[in-house]
């Protein structure tokens, strides 16, 4: 498993290397990532980043309960609550690895702080 903490800030220069390295278009060898958005940007920035077989998780504060029901993207998952602290964000990290073992997990950086 890795874990690659991201700020998905396009308005910095480590935004925006790292979103110079993600494309939408996938390799035969693509092996699928995992996204985890904490905030509604970068719930925002995970989905335009993310290909076909990648998933995006959030939390309860990314997304309301009515946008989720009525998402528009099949891989999208939301924990019933918030991830406001790092114990909670190591909980939800937990679970997608029960979920996708051995993929690689994004985890939006700016909420760690």
């Amino acid at each position: 498993m890795t874990i690659i903490l991201v700020l998905f800030d396009p308005g910095r220069l480590g935004g925006l290397a790292i979103e110079g390295k993600l494309s939408t278009q996938q390799h035969p060898d693509h092996m699928p990532m995992i996204f985890l958005a904490i905030t509604s940007t970068g719930l925002a920035q995970a989905l335009l980043a993310a290909t076909e077989s990648d998933a995006t998780w959030c939390g309860s504060d990314a997304i309301s309960e009515a946008d989720y029901a009525a998402r528009q993207w099949p891989n999208l998952s939301r924990f019933a609550y918030s991830l406001e602290d790092r114990v909670l964000i190591d909980d939800a990290v937990s679970t997608i690895e029960e979920h996708h073992p051995g993929h690689t997990i994004w985890v939006e950086a700016s909420s760690l702080r």
